[in-house]
Parts: structure tokens; sequence; C-alpha cells
């Protein structure tokens, strides 16, 4: 099956592929995941002055706290009175602190889902230039193969054409007409023709003059079924098709 793939490249001749496209995909990609990292910083950032500034402003609050209290006691000495005040106050610093380390624990804990967050993003992003690595590198491995086996082609053709009396004609897209002549030793101008298509498989619409269909088959049947690796097998078909001709014309 690899010559069915050279002679589709012939054929078709396509144009070149269009990597400006991959370009422009792995550049949206890029401004996508920047766009979001930034603003995770951002969130990040403010999320952490927020915070600054309310464990400033309770420490400030602590601190005002501790000098009342210190007054406080030095007064107990002097009025039993006023030591629920200061037991009051006491109580009021426990729920300042630990008001303020949840705040902190809660700031730690966003600080981390945003840095899963971030490495996700990350390695979406890297795949996806991995992705578009790999399609690259087998459009380039298709094109060098496709190259590989024009020339083979091209050499073969070249080598029927002189020997054989050859000749291909192209009578619709993946469809080739191959003439022989130098065959009938009464008329080695008489040409023997037949139609060779190229899809899924091989096929022969048309056979001038009309060979043996269990011959035709069988041929047909070899070449579909030989390899991707088996090189010969489109010239081996050639040759075998003039062999046939060859046999039908000593025949009739």
């Amino acid at each position: 099956m690899a010559t069915v793939a050279v002679f589709s490249t012939c054929m078709d001749a396509p144009g070149a592929f269009d990597f400006m496209s991959l370009d422009h995909v792995g550049g949206r990609l890029n401004d996508v995941f920047a766009s979001q990292n930034d603003r995770l910083l951002q969130w990040r950032k403010e999320r952490s002055q927020a915070f600054h500034q309310e464990g400033q402003r309770a420490l400030r609050e602590l601190q005002a706290e501790r000098r009342a209290l210190e007054q406080l006691e030095d007064g107990v000495r002097e009025s039993a009175g006023r030591q629920q005040e200061v037991a009051n106050v006491r109580e009021r610093g426990a729920k300042v602190g630990q008001a303020v380390r949840e705040g902190l624990e809660a700031m730690a804990k966003r600080s981390e889902s945003a840095a899963k967050a971030r490495d996700k993003f990350r390695a979406l992003e890297e795949k996806r230039v991995e992705d578009i690595r790999q399609e690259e590198q087998a459009l380039a491995q298709q094109s060098a193969a496709a190259a590989k086996r024009l020339a083979e082609v091209d050499g073969f053709l070249g080598l029927f054409k002189a020997r054989l009396g050859l000749e291909l004609t192209r009578v619709a897209p993946q469809t080739v007409r191959f003439a022989y002549t130098l065959i009938d030793e009464a008329d080695l101008d008489a040409e023997f023709s037949f139609v060779l298509s190229v899809g899924a498989d091989y096929q022969v619409p048309a056979c001038e003059p009309q060979l043996p269909p269990r011959r035709l088959e069988a041929l047909l049947g070899r070449l579909n079924h030989a390899g991707p690796s088996e090189a010969a097998a489109l010239p081996a078909f050639v040759c075998c098709m003039r062999q046939s001709f060859q046999e039908l014309a000593a025949h009739s």
C-alpha cells in the first residue's frame, strides 16, 4: 500500500501544508494561559495585601488591649471589683488573636488553591504544545516518505518507457492510463492498455483488449494485499499486466 500513497501524491499534487495556522493556534494558547496566570497573580497579591492590613490592624488592637490590660491589672490592687473587667479584656484579646490566626490560615489555603490552579493551567499548556510538536513531526515524516516514493516511481516509469514502450496518461484525479506497445510481434505499434484508479484499493475500470476476468482479479488481489513496505508491488503489477497482454496476443 506504500505505492498507493505514491500515486496518490503524484496525481493529486497537493500544496504545501500551512504551518502558519499551527503558529496562530500556539500564539492564542499562550495568550490565554498568560492572561489566566496574570489574573491569578493579581488575585493573590490583592488577598495578601488585605490579610496583611487585617493582621496589622489586629496587632494594633492587641497592643492597645494589652496596654489597657496592664492598666487594669494595676487597678486590681486598688479595687477587687475591676477583676471582672480584666477578665473580659483578656477574653476579647483571645478572640481577636483567634480571628487573626484563622484569617492567616484561610489565606494560606487560598494561596495553595491558587498555586494548584496555576500548575494545572501550565500542565494543560505544555500538553497542547507537545501535541502540536508531534503533529508537525508526523507531517514532516509523511512529506519525506512521499518524496522518496515519488522518486522511486519516476525511476521505474522511466525504465519502463524506454524498454517496454510504456506510456502513462492521467485521465482523472487518482486515475492513470497505462498503454503498452512492442507487445504483438506481428504489429509492434499495436496498443494494449488498462486504466488504474487509486482509492481505498486499486481498481482497473477499463482494459483494452479485455483480459480474462480471473487473471485480472488475481493480479489486483496481489497488488491490494501488498504490505506498505512492498515498494515493488506496483512495478510487479505493471510487468504482470504486460505479460498477460503478451500471452493474449500470442493466442489471438
